[in-house]
């Protein structure tokens, strides 16, 4: 093995695209949570959203979102597309986080 070879490789680039990819991820779960605690109308819907996951918190948020007469079906339709864009990308944080699912 040369020298080369066995020279700690500087993984400064990957680490940070990961690191990019928690904080948003994270990010997107706040602005959901809070969206969602903002939109419930009984302590039990909110309730239940705290302990949910990014994958279930966000669908469960549309479903409160549906509840309410305020939110066109525009709207709704709107944050049926965030959902289904963010599906994939906490699909790969997750992947890449916690590894593959067999």
């Amino acid at each position: 093995m040369t020298a080369e070879q066995s020279a700690p490789r500087d993984t400064t680039d990957i680490e940070a695209a990961l690191g990019r990819m928690v904080y948003q991820a994270a990010s997107l779960e706040m602005v959901m949570r809070f969206a969602g605690e903002m939109l419930a109308m009984a302590d039990r819907d909110r309730d239940a959203l705290a302990s949910k996951t990014a994958g279930r918190l966000l669908p469960a948020v549309k479903d409160i979102a549906a509840q309410r007469t305020e939110i066109t079906p525009e709207e709704l339709a709107e944050l049926g597309k965030i959902i289904k864009d963010a599906g994939p990308h906490l699909e790969s944080r997750n992947t890449y986080l916690h590894g593959g699912v067999g």
